[in-house]
Formats: C-alpha cells, structure tokens, sequence
C-alpha cells in the first residue's frame, strides 16, 4: 500500500497512526530533505465534493496559525483523486498511546492541559475551532512537550453554518451536547471536549461508554461519575473544576481554556482551600431519561424557562457541589454552628479560669507556735512573774522597817529622857542617847538596802 501511494515531492515511508479522518504517514519531502507527516483522506470523504470543498478552504485557515503548542500545517494537495494534508512530524508519542499504559500524575496532567489550553485559546483568539479535541490528537514530546494536531476539522467563523456537512464529524466520546444536537460548535465546545479529556487522565477512562447513540445521550443527560470515587488524591476543588469544564450548557463552563487549566492548577496546588458557592451543581448518580425533546440541565444553573427532568423520589441519591471558581463543598452549614458554638463555650471557660490557674497559691501558715516562740513566751511571762514577786516584797519590807522605827522612837519619847547614872556627867549623856539611837539607824539603813537585792531576786 505505501509503494503504491505517489505524491509529488514526497517519499512515503511508513504509516504512523490511523483515524477516523484518514491515515497518517511518515515522509521525506524531497527538495528540503526534512521529515513530514502526512495524512490521506479516506476515500468515503474524498468522493464528497461539500466536504472536500471547506475542508480546502479550512485548511488554508489553519496554516495560518503559528503557534508553539500548534502543530504546522505545510501542505495541502490533490494528486489524482488522493486528498492529503503535510504536517509538521514530531517525534515522541500521543497522548492515547500513554493512557494504554498508565494514568498521569496530576502534575504533568496540569502541564498538559495549560500547553493545550493556551494552543486553543490561540486558534479561538483567530475564530478557529477544532472540533475535535481528543487524546489521539495530542502528541507528547520527550521534553515534556505537548502539541495539539489535526486542524483538519476544524471551521472558522466565516465558514458560515456547516451542520449540514459537519454533522457526522467528530468523535462522540468527546463531543460536546450542542454536538451531539446538530448545533454549530464553539470555542467552548472545544473546552468540553478537553474536560472529558482531562477526565480520562484522571480517571483512566471516558465518562460515559455504550455504543454511539448512548454515548450521546449521555452527554445531554447525565452527569459523569465523580472523579473522587476512582482517585483518591483528586480533591474538591480540582473536580469540580473538570466538572464545570463539562457542563451541558455552555454559558457555565470557564470563559476560556486557559481559565480552565488555572483554576484545575489551583485545585492540585490548593487541596486544602475551599470557597463559598456561586454555581449550584447537581450530580445525581442515577437520572431517568428525559422525554423527548425536553431542554435538560443537570450541571450549571438552567434558564428559569427550562425545566429539569422528574428526579426518582427514593432511590435517587443526589449529591449537592458548590462551587466559587471551581471551589466545592458538601459540608452542612449546621456542623460550622455547632462547631463555633463549641470553640465559643471552650474560649469563655478559658477566660474565667485562666487568671484562677496562673495564680500561685497562698503557703499554708502553720497555726501550732515553734520551740523558739514557746520559749521566749515563757521567758517573758518568768519576767513578769520576778518582776511582781520582787516589787511586792520590796514594798513589804521598807514598810515592816518604817513601823517598827516609829515604834521604838514613839517608845522613846514617852518615856522621857533616862536617868543620869550616878557616876556620870550631864555631858555624857547625850552620846549615850545618841549611841543608843545608832544601831536602829544602821539597822534601818541595812533594812532599805536590802531592798535593790530583793528586786533583782
């Protein structure tokens, strides 16, 4: 089959990937000697002129586009009936060869949606759409690198209403709902396509499975199964982030791609942070089908206009998100009132009894005396004792001593002056009575004297 295609200034080698638009070949473009890619349409769309037609037209659109995230497009030919399409050839792998061998860590599942974020936003930015956003059409480079591919689909906002021609192209795991009805895709059809990516990294699997009809019906009315249920690690921010990308309206997904992959960076980075709602999101795990052609809304805030589906009464298990910028909760704000009520009372207790425990306690005074007390109270009641035994008999004596002085001298005067003895003169009896009268003075004198003796007894 490769020996058998010839287009003019290319040598085929060997095909590398296979697609519901074509096949993809590795070449050699002869005159600049360089290694291309080059993808040749299916003979089913080639024989359709409509189609063959804007695909021409669209093809020109995209080799406008110069961007490092966006992979170039050279060329674009008919060579006897053959449709081709010379790309830009990047060595490494897509993004569907490494998902059929592990799960990304959220780090590099980061990196990869902000290099395709800003490459989309790029194309938007230039009223260009994919349309077919999907992981075998993000190819990863040894570096880290990731590069989106296949522009080949894609419409521009002069291509006017093609849902006639488009209507059948895409892949119905990634298509968006508005997709999926028919409606002409925009930029955040896009965006869709890129949340259900991201939750196939994540997850290890696309949201919904089933044959194609279901699988577009799933997209217009159930929800996907929360990410947290199959990934642990994810928090609540980060998933909601995916989720609002997947929204079935469009008006509540992220303004823009790159919107996108910062706020799903802020979920990874941020896992403790939650935010205050202002986009209600239900995610019922199980929803009955609608009636035909009713308007549905089962993430997002629907239109007052339109009505939400009949919702089983109870088996239905509803789970309420809440999200502020991607931010989500389920947590009952009657649990925060008792919590505060909780950490009030345990802080009122602490400001009472806090100045009762740092205050140092009072020692404890002994109320029996000490040896050394006892016997100074005994000294000074001995004191006491001496000092009024001693007053007492000093008073006594001196009193006994005056009486019986009185006595002798009152004695003495009554009796009137002795008789002169016959041998003696006028002259001497003086000093007889004066000597007789010395022993009571000496002895009154030794009496008072006695008296400082007493005392100090």
């Amino acid at each position: 089959m490769v020996n058998e295609l010839q287009i003019p200034g290319y040598r085929i080698e060997e095909p590398i990937g296979k697609g519901g638009m074509g096949v993809v070949y590795k070449a050699i473009q002869i005159a600049l000697d360089r290694i291309v890619a080059i993808k040749i349409l299916p003979a089913h769309l080639a024989e359709d002129h409509e189609f063959v037609t804007s695909f021409s037209q669209e093809a020109k659109t995209v080799a406008k586009l110069n961007h490092p995230n966006i992979v170039p497009v050279y060329d674009f030919g008919n060579h006897q009936g053959t449709y081709y399409l010379v790309m830009q050839f990047v060595e490494g792998r897509t993004l569907r060869e490494m998902l059929l061998s592990h799960k990304p860590p959220i780090e590099q599942i980061a990196s990869i949606l902000t290099q395709v974020g800003a490459a989309l936003d790029y194309a938007h930015s230039k009223e260009v759409v994919h349309r077919d956003v999907k992981p075998s059409n993000i190819m990863l480079c040894p570096d880290g690198k990731a590069m989106i591919m296949d522009f080949g689909v894609a419409c521009g906002s002069h291509a006017g209403d093609m849902s006639g021609v488009w209507t059948a192209v895409g892949t119905p795991n990634y298509m968006s709902p508005e997709q999926c009805k028919g409606k002409k895709a925009s930029p955040r059809s896009d965006q869709y396509a890129m949340g259900v990516t991201v939750y196939e990294m994540l997850a290890g699997r696309v949201p919904f499975k089933g044959d194609n009809a279901s699988v577009m019906q799933q997209h217009l009315t159930s929800p996907p199964q929360p990410l947290r249920g199959v990934r642990p690690e994810v928090t609540l921010r980060l998933e909601a982030s995916v989720m609002r990308a997947m929204a079935k309206l469009p008006d509540v997904r992220f303004e823009s791609v790159s919107a996108f992959a910062r706020e799903f960076e802020a979920g990874y980075y941020e896992p403790s942070a939650s935010a205050q709602a202002n986009v209600a999101v239900r995610s019922p795990l199980s929803t009955p089908a609608p009636s035909p052609g009713a308007p549905v809304c089962l993430v997002g805030t629907p239109p007052s206009d339109m009505p939400l589906p009949a919702q089983k009464p109870a088996s239905t298990y509803s789970t309420m998100y809440a999200i502020k910028g991607g931010g989500a909760r389920r947590t009952s704000p009657w649990i925060w009132v008792l919590i505060l009520t909780v950490l009030g009372a345990i802080g009122a207790a602490g400001y009472f009894l806090y100045p009762k425990l740092i205050q140092p306690a009072e020692p404890v005074k002994s109320e029996a005396p000490t040896a050394a007390e006892i016997a100074a109270k005994r000294a000074r009641m001995q004191r006491r004792r001496s000092s009024r035994s001693g007053n007492g008999a000093s008073a006594r004596t001196g009193t006994a001593a005056t009486s019986a002085a009185g006595d002798i001298r009152k004695k003495q005067i009554d009796a009137g002056p002795p008789a002169a003895d016959a041998g003696s003169t006028p002259g001497t009896s003086a000093p007889d009575s004066a000597s007789d009268e010395k022993p009571d003075a000496g002895q009154h004198k030794d009496e008072t004297a006695e008296k400082p003796n007493t005392s100090d007894q």
